[in-house]
């Protein structure tokens, strides 16, 4: 975990390097993600809309 910490503090201490990315918003409140099946699947379709991932 420290590491991914390091990793994020890193990356966003230098615009250049978030400027560069997409920004998703997704509002997750009244999602339950991690227990509902259906709401962590409308997350994941929120990402791929938001990326030409998929």
């Amino acid at each position: 975990m420290r590491r991914l910490n390091l990793a994020y503090e890193e990356f966003f201490s230098y615009p250049d390097n978030y400027k560069k990315t997409k920004l998703i918003k997704i509002d997750t409140n009244g999602l339950d993600f991690v227990g509902k099946s259906k709401d962590l699947e409308y997350v994941i379709d929120e990402i791929y809309k938001g990326d030409s991932l998929k």
